[in-house]
């Protein structure tokens, strides 16, 4: 790498070889890979993962290393992860640019953004808010986040720096929220480039295997799924991956899932690490998420990706599925109409189903052929 290359800090509450935190993991590790031959990339993260109590293992705490990618993290202990850590490593690095991967980390946000308003650090800061001012995702934790909001806006943070929207809803929340004069960068999220090859399944008329990948807690809406899974006639394997981030809205699942009909097969697994999710995609016919909200949604375009078609809310950047044909995207007040996507599914023959898959295969590479996202991801770091 050469030194005079730029330096790009990024701040993300979890990173690899995390994955229990979901997109932000991926997204953060797509784009430090991508873009580590071209700038010089500091990831500043915890070492453990989401919800963990133990550190990753082999991982060296509190000093920078360089993984087997070659990318320069600094993994902080809890018991160094305070405002005096966050400030010595902006002072140690110097960056041209900070990212801030998060609208309402504490450690991971609102402390580098201190240091921007009263240590006057000459580093230009981006501020990524990843879904967390769509109107889902802001019912959520209301007072803690109103009141982050109004302080954000009181202390004239938004005219300080710059924001990443990843699409243009995500782009007219930023404004609808920080009024229409602050600066916003649109540049799509960082996903993979690696597209396998096309896989499909046996598929027969009258039985469905659906997969939901994502951390279970209110905005994912699983409990929604599994009440539309109550009235489906035909023989539906529902299987469930991601770690319990809230064990009272498990609880609630766990009593619908009782609910369910004989024909209604239910299984969780847990929490599963990223690289090996693809197996399960193959595995099933279509993926199902009815989300209150995603900025970008890796786990859906990780759906595409694998050939496999989607259901899911209207709440995400991907529209028109049906027109595509590769699924359906839609509104949370229809819930007939999400039961109704089910059963058409469930209704398929190999044919017709293997047409959804390629579809959606095709979708994603084209998607990926089009992007050209490395490059807007260097501007964005660049032109400041």
């Amino acid at each position: 790498m050469d030194s005079s290359a730029k330096r790009v800090m990024i701040f993300v509450d979890w990173f690899i070889p995390g994955y229990k935190a979901g997109g932000q993991i991926q997204s953060c590790a797509n784009l430090s890979l991508a873009l580590g031959q071209d700038l010089n990339i500091y990831v500043v993260t915890s070492d453990r993962d989401y919800g963990e109590q133990t550190r990753y293992e082999g991982i060296l705490a509190d000093q920078w290393i360089k993984n087997k990618d070659g990318i320069n993290i600094y993994y902080i202990s809890p018991e160094a992860l305070g405002y005096k850590t966050i400030l010595e490593l902006l002072r140690t690095v110097q960056p041209h640019t900070v990212y801030l991967n998060s609208m309402f980390s504490f450690p991971f946000t609102i402390l580098p953004l201190r240091a921007l308003l009263f240590r006057n650090t000459k580093a230009a800061f981006i501020l990524a808010p990843r879904g967390m001012l769509q109107k889902g995702a802001l019912q959520f934790k209301k007072k803690k986040k109103k009141l982050f909001l109004n302080l954000f806006k009181w202390f004239g943070v938004s005219k300080k720096i710059s924001f990443h929207a990843t699409d243009e809803t995500e782009l007219s929340d930023i404004r609808n929220v920080f009024g229409k004069n602050v600066k916003v960068k649109l540049v799509g999220d960082y996903h993979t480039a690696k597209i396998p090859a096309f896989q499909s399944i046996k598929k027969s008329k009258g039985s469905l295997q659906c997969l939901f990948v994502s951390r279970i807690v209110e905005k994912k809406n699983l409990l929604y799924a599994i009440a539309q899974l109550a009235s489906i006639k035909e023989n539906v394997q529902f299987t469930i991956i991601g770690p319990v981030e809230s064990s009272a809205y498990w609880e609630q699942c766990n009593k619908a899932i009782a609910g369910l009909p004989e024909n209604i097969k239910v299984e969780y697994k847990g929490a599963i690490p990223n690289h090996e999710l693809g197996k399960f995609y193959v595995n099933h016919h279509l993926f199902v998420l009815p989300t209150y909200g995603e900025n970008f949604g890796h786990v859906i375009f990780d759906a595409f990706v694998n050939g496999r078609p989607v259901i899911i809310s209207d709440q995400t950047p991907w529209k028109d599925l049906q027109t595509k044909r590769t699924g359906w995207d839609i509104s949370l007040d229809e819930p007939g109409l999400f039961s109704k996507a089910i059963e058409t599914a469930a209704q398929w023959e190999q044919a017709e189903f293997d047409e959804y898959c390629k579809n959606a295969h095709s979708f994603a590479e084209n998607f990926i052929a089009s992007s050209a996202l490395k490059q807007k991801y260097i501007s964005l770091f660049t032109a400041n």
